[in-house]
């Protein structure tokens, strides 16, 4: 059911031109990928745009502070194999983005 509702926002979001796109919409296009390609097999084509949507976000105006995009990037790094940069990225997170208690 994820996947399904996944792939349907995500074909929504194709709709929405790039120039449209702040930090929060990549976030969400991201997330939507993430969860499509984990639910389908870790699907490397829709794992690797979480990648791209996640870096883009981290990019755009407002979004370099958001320690969750940084997160859930590295896990799509993990699900693709890429995990020299998914334990960089962690340690990246951990030395400047320690969690609030």
């Amino acid at each position: 059911q994820a996947k399904d509702r996944a792939t349907a926002l995500l074909q929504i979001l194709g709709t929405v031109p790039e120039c449209y796109k702040d930090a929060d919409a990549l976030v969400t296009e991201a997330d939507f990928c993430y969860i499509a390609g984990a639910t389908n097999g870790n699907d490397v084509i829709l794992l690797e745009r979480a990648v791209s949507c996640y870096t883009l976000s981290l990019q755009a105006p407002g979004g370099e502070c958001n320690a969750s995009a940084r997160r859930m990037r590295a896990e799509a790094m993990l699900r693709l194999h890429r995990y020299e940069e998914a334990f960089a990225t962690f340690g990246d997170l951990a030395t400047n983005f320690p969690p609030a208690f």
